[in-house]
């Protein structure tokens, strides 16, 4: 009995122990964890925060020092427009030109101071070399007359090394062509910029295929009519490359004009490439396009991968459609580059924050529940239900108001199972608990006297130690049959069984048996009752009702007929005393034979073998 109390007052605290164990171990991951959480939340909303702020502060000072580049590029390169603009309006104040309109109009000599023609063509193509000399771009420059289908009257044009005036036999009818027209057509004496095309020769494509943009600029006689007009012809691509390498940005940059020509340059190429709106070579950068289709002067274009800023400014203040832009673009990531310096820092130092707080937690939580783990122990420790000595009753915090509910719950619950363990070991009847399989789970001492196990010897053994062997497999496939389709047949019902002692003794038992769930484990629970001296008292009620119904009630109709029958053939003959002592006999022999049938009906009813013949009565007659 001493193994038994010691096993179930461990299994009394082990609940609690478990509850402690978890609550420690979940309090411990809990702390942690929400320290590690919280610190991981806020240092990411404070970088994130403060990753974006950076990023907007970056990106707007970097965005303007883009713009004021852009807006620097742009007015560089217009510069070569004005130069053109400016060489134009210069050639057309220089005396050659009107002595040339002079001398046409009189006959070919000049009026004033009778120069030739000639004499003046001379001076106007040295005029225009000299020019050549110092614009490496341009490769022509021409003076082209109204008259004669558009006929050029002087031009210089740049070889390989140096430069040539044409013959007048070999100069060209111009009429046809979209600069000619367009600047017949103007009205003024502004300089025009031609859009850029191919050079053209003798009405065709040069071979050469020199990206070509002309200023035009109408000269006027003394009269007011348009005589002709200056024409210099440059090399757009050579114009834009010399400019780029001029300046030489630092970033990879476009240029390009309202007709969709471009020069693409990037620092590390030695020359960026031209590409001519009929003729694309490649397909145009989507920067590109963007700039093109915006109605704004400035703007800034940020993609995934890039940010860029493009200005558009006008290179000919009479022509609104004729604009020159500038693109600077920048990868993201070069832009970008302070602020991911400063993510990758704040990543490395988020996680040092973290693992340092995670070291702290863990210090501190070891610190915060040393009291929970000392009682922990102290619980594993006591395998009896006396008071723990050790719990920190005294604390005024948390863990002592726990260790005071818990020394205060430990003590109730062991008072509990005393009373309990009091009932179980002193009751009559003997109470048994099996699993599913029929394993005996517990066995109170009034087993121990009914079957003669040990508690010892029965915990841990089939219930089939207690059976005959001709109950085994019926027991067996019951039990297994219920389990399995919940099919009853004794459970929940009292029964009368034969049962085997430990010495092999066979004796009835009464046995009581019902279900019941402990720690999700399905038990079956019997109460067992020795029957064995009712079973003799019954055999002796037996016996004595058969003595009645055969030793004495024979014997007794036998008197009760003798008397019947003396009574009735002397009854006359005989005094008053003997017929009276002769009545009283048989009266008395009357009587217990009444007495007799009513001890034997009796039987009958417990035995359950009485006849009753049911009718209805009136119960106020009977009364």
């Amino acid at each position: 009995m001493k193994k038994f109390t010691v096993m179930q007052t461990s299994g009394l605290f082990r609940p609690w122990i478990r509850l402690f164990d978890i609550a420690t171990n979940s309090l411990a991951k809990k702390i942690i964890w929400l320290t590690c959480v919280s610190v991981f939340i806020g240092t990411a909303i404070v970088s994130t925060i403060g990753y974006f702020q950076l990023e907007k502060v970056v990106l707007k000072s970097a965005t303007e020092k883009l713009a004021g580049e852009t807006r620097l590029m742009a007015e560089r390169f217009k510069i070569p427009y004005d130069h053109m603009a400016g060489d134009t309006e210069i050639l057309s104040l220089t005396p050659p030109v009107q002595g040339i309109i002079r001398s046409t109009l009189n006959g070919g000599t000049d009026p004033l101071d009778g120069s030739s023609i000639e004499l003046w063509r001379d001076r106007l193509a040295t005029i225009f070399s000299s020019l050549m000399s110092v614009r490496p771009d341009y490769f022509q420059i021409r003076l082209i007359g109204i008259a004669d289908q558009g006929r050029e009257i002087v031009r210089i044009n740049r070889l390989a090394f140096g430069v040539e005036a044409v013959p007048v036999e070999q100069l060209q009818q111009k009429a046809t062509e979209a600069y000619f027209e367009k600047t017949v057509k103007t009205q003024g004496d502004d300089v025009l910029f031609s859009d850029v095309t191919y050079n053209r020769e003798m009405g065709s494509t040069d071979a050469d295929l020199v990206p070509t943009i002309r200023t035009m600029m109408p000269v006027y006689d003394q009269y007011g009519q348009l005589f002709g007009m200056l024409v210099i012809n440059s090399n757009y691509s050579e114009m834009l490359l010399n400019t780029f390498k001029d300046i030489s940005p630092r970033e990879e940059a476009i240029v390009f004009n309202s007709s969709g020509d471009y020069i693409k340059y990037s620092p590390d190429e030695t020359a960026g490439f031209f590409e001519l709106h009929s003729n694309y070579k490649y397909k145009p950068p989507r920067i590109l396009y963007s700039a093109l289709s915006s109605s704004l002067s400035e703007q800034l274009i940020i993609t995934d991968d890039e940010v860029a800023y493009f200005v558009r400014i006008l290179v000919n203040p009479g022509d609104m459609g004729s604009f020159l832009g500038a693109i600077i673009h920048i990868p993201k990531s070069e832009l970008l580059a302070p602020v991911y310096a400063a993510r990758d820092f704040s990543i490395v130092y988020f996680i040092i924050l973290v693992a340092l707080c995670l070291v702290f937690s863990f210090v501190l939580v070891r610190k915060f529940t040393k009291p929970m783990r000392a009682m922990v122990d102290e619980i594993n420790m006591t395998a009896t239900n006396d008071r723990l000595p050790d719990l920190p009753l005294t604390r005024n915090d948390e863990f002592g108001e726990l260790a005071r509910a818990f020394d205060m719950k430990t003590r109730a619950l062991a008072i509990s199972e005393e009373k309990i363990r009091s009932i179980l070991d002193n009751v009559v009847d003997g109470i048994i608990t099996i699993d599913e399989r029929g394993i005996i789970d517990s066995y109170n001492p009034a087993c121990e006297r009914i079957f003669g196990y040990p508690a010892e010897d029965a915990i841990g053994k089939n219930v089939t130690i207690f059976m005959p062997d001709e109950y085994v497999d019926t027991h067996r496939t019951q039990l297994a049959r219920y389990v399995a389709t919940g099919e009853a047949h004794v459970i929940g019902q009292t029964a009368e069984l034969s049962a085997v002692r430990r010495d092999g003794s066979v004796f009835p038992m009464e046995i009581s048996i019902s279900e019941l769930t402990s720690n999700n484990r399905r038990l079956f629970s019997g109460i067992i009752r020795d029957i064995s001296e009712r079973k003799q008292i019954e055999i002796l009620k037996d016996e004595f009702i058969s003595t009645v119904n055969h030793e004495i009630r024979t014997p007794l109709t036998a008197i009760q007929g003798s008397l019947g029958l003396l009574k009735h053939r002397t009854g006359a003959n005989l005094d008053d005393k003997a017929a009276r002592l002769l009545n009283l006999s048989y009266e008395n022999c009357e009587n217990l034979a009444h007495l007799i049938n009513d001890i034997l009906d009796i039987e009958k009813m417990v035995a359950g073998k009485m006849e009753y013949d049911i009718e209805e009565a009136d119960l106020g007659s009977v009364v």
